[in-house]
């Protein structure tokens, strides 16, 4: 064999081939690695184009744009190819005019006049495949409707639906047309929005009906509305009509509705409002998709966004699904960062069939949210937009792929994302709101516009040069494989990094799952480790702070100074361990913390740092004190038994010795002593009821409890107290499921909140129990798991607000003989149920509870008062 051939490892020539091999395989991956970064489009370098998978590829210039111009395509001849409808309006000072383009470019004359031309729909009432298509016209004095059939030569059909003047009372100048929609065929019926923009006038939602040619009714409202939605939305399957709407804050006001918030409305077919509720405040828009969707309970739905760009919107922005049978109480998708206005874009997923949304967030975040507020995607982008005017235009299957892509336009530039918003093409054009355009062979091209404010036709192709690049950088690295021991060096170094990194990692997991803050700082005082916990009790700036000097100034005005001298104290004392407890106030809540220093010594005793660590002991404490109390009470109630019956029977056989005597006026100052006696020991008799309450918190059987039997049997008990007093209003959900909990411990928490509401109240005043399902808790925790709500509302005296902090303490009261044992049992009892209680009181104004407690939601209680839905007051 020819000795070149070789492979035996003293052979020269073995080594030489390797090596030419080797750097042959090298030139030519430097060359396409590098080739590409020199390869020009336009005079600009092809870095972000050999970047991504996909490019644009210009077809036809079908125009310019000129002011007022706008460019819609659609199939209005029905070969299955989309044409062009170009619009151009210069309304009111000049010529207004509405022409048809083909695929081809062939212009079709089209319609001429003085008018502002909105596109409604397109219509094949004859079912021929020949399409009409519907425009809205707003002339000097008065609105039309246009039919035109734009095959050779146009045909119009024109219909006038009324003056201004008559549509609008005390019309003045120029009131758009807009938000148009088709609501039934046959006959033909069309829903108009009547819009006078930034005018104190209220805005118009009316129905015309072109075969009897009359306005079939006509609704004014305060806010401007920005979509219509309809479905089966009102009882017994009935149609309703819902409107999402924008609050401009102009001073327009119709109907109970203002303009200086955004509404949702709910109109049936006779125009007549059935539903109406305010969602935002002043510069508050509400959208909602325009098709609705049947929920896993077989109810019509349908997904809305409600953002606003104004700082007067004090609920944070959120994307719910409304429903009738939940109007009041909607789920609801809270994005606390603020949505950016007008970036939403709602379709159909092709896939599941889902509605869903995508949108931006102000914090540069793209979002996509499903009909069942399961957020599918969240991302930031690592691409730079503009972020204010980014818009959602386009979710379409644009490059083949059988799934729908998303174009994100911020007017200068366009973005091509996958559903999970990684970054698949950036273009230099603007891509137009009515962008799609079809042909027959399925194929999606957009249209755009350009810097030069020309109108093309593209579409997306795969990229050759990504592939190419992707392919240089493979050979490059398979070049820099043949340095085998070097590469498994590294290899192994690698290895023992990354082991060491996870073992770090897993560390600093445990740290920072950790349900206690801590924070360690080295010998010389520079802070080095700091957990979530502490950085959520400490509520620390998102620049941390570097040392205990730094970190003394940031707590300056804040309660949790101590930890400073803590870490001061163990210097000066030359002790390895402090503890200490101390308290805060937030809000009407006072939390209890123990704080904990200890010095961090290396084996020889030398010292390495401190270690200060801070735990929220609120919820034990209680526990220990509710524990401490119960036994107190317990022994109270044992010793005070016996002489207590011994007083009660000595003052009865009293009474009845001074019943027989015959000097009336001696008997008389005896009889008020012996008045005050039964009154303290009555009071004696109830401070025992209290601390016998406190000692039957022990047995804790649980079974399931429908708390509206229970709220009526403790109304039942409570009748004499109330009676001739307050006035009484229920309004229980009959479908209210139970919930597992012992009996006799939830009457006697909401017993007491119903007597504190009732010894609070005055005569006339009114308190309103109601309950309902919720989900998930006011503070965002548990999810969506399901709670039953007690509500009790009162419009008494209030509490005090030297109170408020100290309310679920126990002997704490405002009454002036009370115990001050009733609403610390409260809390006993909800917290044993795994439950949540707040509460809301102004002095003068009354008090509302909420109690919380876990819903089965297998089970549903059924209350035989068929009325109990029905609010109803008991005199």
């Amino acid at each position: 064999m020819n000795q070149r051939f070789n492979r035996h490892p003293l052979n020269p020539f073995f080594y030489f081939r390797l090596l030419t091999f080797r750097w042959v395989i090298c030139l030519i991956g430097i060359w396409l690695f590098t080739g590409c970064g020199s390869i020009q489009i336009n005079h600009r370098p092809l870095e972000s184009y050999y970047r991504f998978p996909f490019k644009s590829e210009m077809k036809k210039n079908i125009g310019k744009r000129v002011t007022g111009q706008t460019i819609i395509a659609v199939d209005f001849d029905g070969d299955g190819n989309d044409e062009f409808i170009d619009m151009y309006n210069s309304f009111p000072r000049g010529l207004s005019m509405v022409t048809f383009k083909t695929r081809w470019l062939v212009t079709i004359d089209g319609i001429h006049d003085t008018a502002f031309f909105s596109y409604i729909d397109r219509l094949d009432r004859d079912n021929d495949g020949q399409y009409e298509l519907l425009f809205g016209l707003e002339k000097i004095n008065h609105y039309e409707l246009w039919m035109v059939t734009p095959v050779y030569q146009p045909r119009i059909k024109k219909w006038i639906v009324g003056k201004k003047s008559e549509v609008v009372p005390g019309y003045s100048g120029q009131i758009s047309l807009s938000e148009s929609i088709v609501l039934q065929k046959d006959p033909l019926k069309v829903l108009l929005s009547i819009i006078p923009t930034f005018r104190p006038l209220p805005r118009h939602i009316l129905l015309y009906n072109t075969e009897s040619q009359q306005i079939e009714w006509n609704v004014p409202v305060g806010p401007i509305p920005r979509g219509y939605c309809v479905g089966k939305f009102l009882p017994d399957g009935e149609t309703g009509i819902l409107v999402g709407s924008y609050a401009p804050g102009n001073g327009a006001e119709a109907n109970g509705m203002s303009d200086h918030n955004s509404w949702l409305i709910l109109l049936d077919f006779n125009g007549r409002i059935r539903y109406k509720k305010s969602l935002g405040e002043y510069g508050s828009f509400i959208h909602i998709s325009p098709r609705p969707f049947l929920n896993p309970h077989k109810e019509w739905s349908v997904l809305i966004l409600r953002n606003a760009y104004s700082r007067f919107q004090k609920e944070p922005d959120f994307v719910a699904v409304w429903n009738w049978t939940h109007r009041e109480d909607f789920r609801r998708l809270y994005f606390r960062e603020g949505i950016q206005h007008n970036s939403q874009l709602f379709y159909k997923n092709a896939e599941t069939g889902h509605w869903e949304v995508v949108f931006t967030l102000k914090n540069g975040a793209l979002v996509r949210v499903d009909q069942n507020l399961e957020i599918l995607a969240y991302e930031k982008p690592d691409f730079k937009f503009n972020q204010e005017s980014a818009r959602f235009v386009v979710a379409e299957n644009l490059i083949g792929d059988y799934r729908q892509e998303f174009v994100l336009d911020d007017n200068e530039h366009s973005f091509l994302l996958n559903p999970d918003f990684k970054l698949l093409a950036k273009e230099d054009f603007q891509i137009n709101i009515y962008s799609l355009f079809h042909t027959r062979r399925t194929y999606s091209f957009l249209l755009v516009l350009d810097k030069d404010q020309n109108y093309y036709l593209i579409k997306f192709k795969r990229n050759i040069g990504y592939y190419i690049f992707r392919l240089g950088l493979a050979l490059l690295i398979l070049t820099m494989a043949f340095a085998g021991i070097r590469i498994r060096r590294v290899w192994k170094a690698y290895q023992n990094t990354l082991k060491m990194t996870r073992s770090n990692a897993f560390r600093a997991w445990v740290l920072e799952s950790l349900d206690v803050g801590v924070l360690v700082f080295d010998r010389a005082g520079r802070l080095q480790t700091i957990n979530r916990k502490a950085r959520e009790i400490l509520q620390l700036p998102d620049k941390l702070p570097e040392n205990l000097k730094t970190l003394h100034e940031s707590l300056k005005h804040s309660p949790f100074t101590r930890i400073s001298r803590v870490a001061e104290k163990l210097e000066r004392a030359r002790t390895t361990y402090i503890q200490e407890e101390f308290e805060v106030t937030e809000g009407n809540e006072v939390r209890r913390f123990l704080i904990t220093g200890e010095l961090l010594l290396d084996d020889a005793g030398q010292v390495l740092g401190k270690a200060i660590s801070l735990k929220d002991i609120t919820e034990s404490a209680r526990s220990r004190e509710i524990q401490a109390w119960s036994e107190i009470a317990r022994r109270l109630v044992h010793e005070l038994k016996t002489p207590l019956s011994t007083m009660l029977l000595a003052a009865e056989k009293l009474e009845k010795y001074l019943s027989g005597q015959s000097h009336p006026s001696s008997s008389t100052n005896l009889h008020t002593y012996l008045h005050y006696l039964y009154q303290e020991l009555d009071r004696i008799k109830q401070i025992s009821l209290s601390l016998m309450q406190i000692t039957d918190m022990s047995h804790n059987e649980r079974r399931p409890i429908n708390l509206n039997l229970l709220i009526r049997e403790c109304l039942d008990q409570l009748q004499n107290l109330m009676k001739d007093k307050v006035r009484l209003k229920l309004q229980l959900d009959n479908q209210l499921p139970t919930i597992n909990g012992n009996f006799n411990q939830l009457s006697l928490a909401i017993s007491n909140i119903i007597k504190n509401s009732v010894e609070a109240s005055g005569e006339n005043d009114v308190i309103h129990i109601s309950t309902y399902l919720a989900h998930g808790l006011p503070d965002g925790k548990r999810g969506e798991k399901p709670f039953v709500v007690v509500e009790i509302a009162d419009t008494g005296m209030g509490i005090p607000e030297s109170l408020k902090p100290k309310i679920f303490e126990p002997y704490i009261s405002g009454k002036e003989h009370g115990t001050g044992l009733g609403l610390s049992i409260v809390k006993k009892v909800v917290d044993d149920h795994q439950g949540w209680i707040s509460y809301e009181s102004k002095e003068g104004v009354g008090t509302t509870f909420w109690l919380y407690f876990p819903a089965q939601v297998t089970q549903v209680a059924r209350d035989t008062d068929e009325q109990n839905t029905i609010p109803k007051t008991i005199n």
